[in-house]
């Protein structure tokens, strides 16, 4: 799948979801059904309208990254980007959300997936094969060369 695939894919959910969102609003009562069926279709309606945000921050920022590998992280951030989004509101339908939190919140879904982001890095180094190192070539000139090791023949010096 391309970059540029998942991204429409990810809007078209988004849209989907909002559609789904804007029905529940329109001809449901509000009460705590309605918040606890409206937050997973909050999630996606964030998820999907910041992934392709986050396919070109990955872009610019790891422009090594491509593939399945780029899509894999700007499609975990946007979920994270739509929990963080559901979570606080979530939080504010039920009075508990003031600044404090906002912060707290942010900060813990930046370390766990800067902790995610460092525990693939060693994985895709185990992937890629370690290229063969060159010899360079003065690396030769400070050794001695060791003469080949031939049978020598023993000389008969006449003595018994």
């Amino acid at each position: 799948m391309s970059p540029r695939f998942a991204a429409l894919l990810s809007l078209f959910v988004a849209l989907l979801a909002g559609a789904g969102l804007a029905a529940l609003v329109n001809y449901a009562k509000p009460t705590t059904l309605g918040v606890v069926l409206a937050t997973p279709l909050v999630v996606l309606i964030v998820a999907g309208l910041s992934t392709p945000f986050w396919l070109l921050m990955q872009r610019r920022l790891t422009p090594k990254v491509t593939g399945k590998v780029l899509i894999r992280t700007a499609l975990r951030e946007g979920i994270w980007s739509g929990l963080y989004a559901a979570l606080l509101v979530v939080l504010r339908v039920f009075g508990y959300l003031d600044w404090v939190m906002v912060l707290v919140l942010a900060a813990l879904f930046i370390m766990l997936e800067l902790f995610l982001q460092q525990r693939q890095q060693p994985q895709q180094a185990a992937k890629k094969p370690a290229p063969a190192p060159k010899p360079s070539p003065s690396a030769s000139y400070g050794r001695i060369a060791a003469a080949p090791k031939t049978k020598r023949k023993k000389k008969d010096d006449g003595i018994g």
